[in-house]
C-alpha cells in the first residue's frame, strides 16, 4: 500500500515536471516548427511504429529542420546540410554527444561515445594512431586484412549466403586479431555471438526487465567484459614480449611507459577495447553487403570493377600478397565505397545535446534539448546529388568536397578514427571477391534502406568461384 502511494506520488512529480518543462519551452521564440505530441508520450509511438513514415511526414511538412519529442526528450531534428556541420564542428563548446541511455549502459561508463574533451582526445588518438597506414604497420596492418578475408572467402563456392552475416564473420575476425590477437575460430564466433545480441538491444528502452532486449544485451556484456578481462589478466602477467604487437600490447606497452595517463583504470581498457570491437565490425560489414547489392544490380559498375582489379592481379606474382600500392591503384573501388555509404549511411543518425541556447539562421535550439544530426537524407539530397537514388560511382570522380555534404563517418573532433581501416577492409574484400567470384541474387527478406540499413538486409548471394588460381 505505502509502496504504491510512493509510486503514484512519483508518477505525479514526474508528470508535473515534464508539464512545467514544456510550458517553458512553449515560451522560447523561433523554435523550428514541428509537434512535440502528446505529453510524456510525446511522438515516440509515432516513430516505433513507423520510422521510416515519421521523418518522411516530418520532412515534408516542416521542411529539413523540425521539432519533435521522443525517447522522453524535446528534440531537434536537422536534415540541413549546413546545420548538421555546424552541430559537428562545434563538438564540445555548443553540443556534446548524447547518444540514448541504454547504449551507454551496455558500453560502460568509460566509452568513446561518453567522454568529451581530454578524455575523448586521448583515446580517440590511440585509435588513430592504430589504425592509420604507416611506413611501420603496413605490410602487417594489410597482411592481417587480406589473410582473414581470404579465409573466409573460401567457404563461399556453391553456397546460398545471407551476405549480411558472412561479411560479419570477416570484419569481426579482423578485429579480433587486430586489437586482441584472437584467431581461434570457435573464441571469435563465440565472441561474436554475444555482440549481435548486443547490438539488438542498443537502441531499446533501457529498462532491465527479463526477457527483453536491453536485458539479454545487459547479459551478453558482463559475458564479453568476463572475456577481455582474462585476455587483460594474461597480457599484465606475462613476462616475454609478443612476437608482434596488437592494440591491447601497445595500449599496455603506451601505460607503462607514461606515453598516456597511468591511471587507466581495468574497467576504463575493457570499456574502451569493448567499444572498439564493436565499432570496428558490424558498419563494416554493412557496407560490404549493399556494395554487393550494388554491385549486382549495375552490371557496368561490376564490370569496371572487375576490371581494375584484374589489372592489379595480373602485375602481380600469383599468390602474391597486395601491396600498399595496389591499395593505391583501386581508384574506382574508392568511388564505390563513397557512393555505397551515401546511398546506404551504416550510421545514419548521430545524437547531440546543445549545452547552451544556440541561434542558428534565426531557428533556436534549447540548452539541453537532444538534437538528431540526420546525415542519410542530406546524403541524398537531390541539389547536391543529381539523380540521389541512382547508384552511380561515377558521380565521385569529379567530385568537390566542398560543394557537396559527405559525412558517412562524422565530422569534426568525433570524426570516426577508423575510417581509413574500413575503407582497407572493405577494399581488400572488394579485390578478391571480383577476382575469384561471380555471384547471382536470390530471393531474401524486404530491404530496408531508411533510415538506416537494419541488419536483417535480406541480402542472398549463390556464389560460384570462377578463377582456376584458388584464394
Amino acid at each position: 500500500m505505502v509502496l504504491g502511494m510512493w509510486f503514484a506520488c512519483a508518477t505525479l512529480v514526474t508528470i508535473l515536471l515534464l508539464l512545467i518543462l514544456r510550458r517553458r519551452n512553449s515560451c522560447i521564440t523561433n523554435l523550428p516548427s514541428g509537434s512535440l505530441g502528446l505529453p510524456i508520450a510525446g511522438e515516440t509511438l509515432h516513430m516505433l511504429m513507423d520510422m521510416e513514415g515519421f521523418y518522411e511526414q516530418r520532412l515534408s511538412r516542416y521542411g529539413d529542420i523540425f521539432k519533435t519529442h521522443i525517447y522522453g526528450c524535446a528534440t531537434v531534428v536537422s536534415m540541413n546540410a549546413e546545420l548538421n556541420k555546424f552541430i559537428l564542428m562545434n563538438e564540445g563548446k555548443m553540443f556534446i554527444s548524447n547518444f540514448p541511455e541504454s547504449l551507454h549502459k551496455i558500453f560502460g561508463e568509460w566509452n568513446m561515445s561518453k567522454l568529451s574533451g581530454v578524455q575523448h582526445k586521448r583515446r580517440r588518438g590511440i585509435v588513430l594512431g592504430l589504425s592509420r597506414m604507416t611506413a611501420a604497420n603496413e605490410k602487417s596492418l594489410l597482411r592481417g586484412v587480406e589473410g582473414i578475408t581470404k579465409q573466409y572467402l573460401r567457404s563461399w563456392h556453391g553456397r546460398i549466403l545471407h551476405v549480411q552475416d558472412e561479411t560479419e564473420k570477416i570484419t569481426f575476425a579482423i578485429i579480433c586479431n587486430l586489437l586482441i590477437s584472437m584467431v581461434s575460430a570457435e573464441e571469435v564466433n563465440k565472441l561474436k555471438k554475444d555482440f549481435s545480441e548486443l547490438n539488438d538491444g542498443i537502441l531499446s528502452f533501457g529498462y532491465n526487465i527479463p526477457g527483453t532486449a536491453f536485458w539479454k544485451a545487459m547479459k551478453a556484456r558482463k559475458r564479453i567484459i568476463h572475456k577481455l578481462h582474462w585476455i587483460l589478466q594474461r597480457r599484465r602477467s606475462a613476462t616475454a614480449s609478443p612476437a608482434s604487437l596488437d592494440v591491447l600490447d601497445t595500449l599496455l606497452d603506451a601505460v607503462k611507459t607514461g606515453e598516456i595517463d597511468k591511471a587507466y583504470t581495468t574497467e576504463e581498457i575493457l570499456d574502451f577495447l569493448m567499444g572498439i570491437l564493436f565499432a570496428a565490425y558490424e558498419t563494416t560489414a554493412t557496407t560490404m553487403t549493399m556494395a554487393v547489392k550494388f554491385l549486382t544490380s549495375n552490371a557496368r559498375a561490376l564490370r569496371e570493377i572487375r576490371n581494375e582489379h584484374a589489372r592489379i592481379k595480373k602485375a602481380k606474382q600469383p599468390g602474391a600478397m597486395l601491396t600498399w600500392k595496389d591499395y593505391e591503384m583501386m581508384t574506382f573501388t574508392q568511388n564505390v565505397i563513397d557512393e555505397t555509404l551515401r546511398l546506404s549511411s551504416p550510421t545514419p543518425i548521430l545524437h547531440r545535446r546543445a549545452i547552451q541556447n544556440v541561434t542558428y539562421k534565426g531557428i533556436t535550439i534549447p540548452k539541453g534539448w537532444k538534437i538528431l544530426v540526420h546525415n542519410a537524407v542530406v546524403h541524398k539530397n537531390s541539389s547536391m546529388y543529381p539523380d540521389p537514388s541512382k547508384f552511380n560511382p561515377w558521380r565521385w570522380q569529379n567530385h568537390n568536397g566542398n560543394e557537396c555534404y559527405f559525412a558517412p563517418f562524422g565530422y569534426g573532433i568525433r570524426h570516426c578514427p577508423g575510417d581509413d581501416l574500413a575503407k582497407l577492409k572493405i577494399a581488400v574484400f572488394l579485390h578478391h571477391l571480383v577476382t575469384h567470384y561471380s555471384w547471382e541474387p536470390k530471393e531474401g527478406k524486404k530491404q530496408r534502406y531508411f533510415p538506416n540499413v537494419t541488419k536483417q538486409t535480406g541480402i542472398y548471394v549463390l556464389a560460384k568461384e570462377m578463377d582456376s588460381q584458388h584464394l
